[in-house]
This record gives C-alpha cells, sequence and structure tokens, in this order.
C-alpha cells in the first residue's frame, strides 16, 4: 500500500463531537465540522487585519486588530454544525445557522476549545507527517 501526501494547501476537515473537547458540561448530541488550522492561516488573517500608522513620534508601527484576527479565525475553524439549537416565541427548539455572527455568539469555553483542537491536530498531523519518512542513509 502507498502512503498518500496531501498538499498543505489542501483544507483537511475533522467532526468533533463536543464530548471530545476540553469544557464543562459537553452536550453528546452537538458535533461540529472543523477544518485544521495551519499556522500560514492565522499569518494570513494577521496580514490582513494589520495596519502601519504612527505613533506618537511619528514613527510608523504596525497594529493588528486582534479581535478581528480571533473573529476570522473562528469562522474560518468553523465550517458546520449540527445540534445547535436556539428557542422561539413558542418555545420550540429551532436549529441555529452556521455563520459568522452566530458562531461568534457561542460560549467562549467552546470557541477556545475549537480553535485549540483545530491547532493541536495540524500539529500532530505535521508531526505524524515528519515521522513517516525516512531518515537519509
Amino acid at each position: 500500500m502507498a502512503r498518500v501526501l496531501t498538499r498543505s494547501d489542501e483544507e483537511q476537515t475533522v467532526t468533533v463531537v463536543e464530548k471530545q473537547l476540553a469544557i464543562a458540561d459537553p452536550d453528546g448530541d452537538t458535533s461540529y465540522v472543523i477544518r485544521l488550522l495551519p499556522e500560514k492561516k492565522v499569518t494570513q488573517f494577521q496580514k490582513t487585519h494589520t495596519t502601519r500608522r504612527p505613533n506618537h513620534l511619528g514613527q510608523m508601527i504596525e497594529h493588528t486588530d486582534h479581535d478581528a484576527v480571533a473573529e476570522d479565525v473562528l469562522d474560518w475553524v468553523i465550517k458546520d454544525w449540527s445540534g445547535i439549537g436556539a428557542r422561539d416565541e413558542q418555545g420550540t427548539l429551532v436549529p441555529v445557522p452556521c455563520t459568522k455572527e452566530t458562531k461568534i455568539g457561542l460560549d467562549p469555553h467552546i470557541r477556545k476549545a475549537l480553535i485549540d483542537y483545530a491547532s493541536r491536530n495540524q500539529r500532530v498531523e505535521v508531526a505524524k507527517q515528519q515521522e513517516s519518512f525516512r531518515p537519509a542513509s
């Protein structure tokens, strides 16, 4: 059997059940489709939200809007979900669409756990790929 290598620019997704996350009181019926988060994607978001502006001495310095970077990272990491709902006027639980605004509305502990999971798995995949190559003789 041949080893299949994935291209580094290829989007890799994984489905994560909330019970797999390091959070208090996880829901077994809630799952997320997340993208693995390569470091170059984070760098891309940082560049997008970094501007140069003068400081109090008139020197140009870089300023990064870290809140905007965090929102873009979250939006990119969470591709889809199931088991997320809200109550309507009649008290019926209705599914909530997976949009940037609703992703930002998730509990902060869940947001952090999903981003950590996406980042950790990317590092694990890189480590596995490095281990898979035989050392030069």
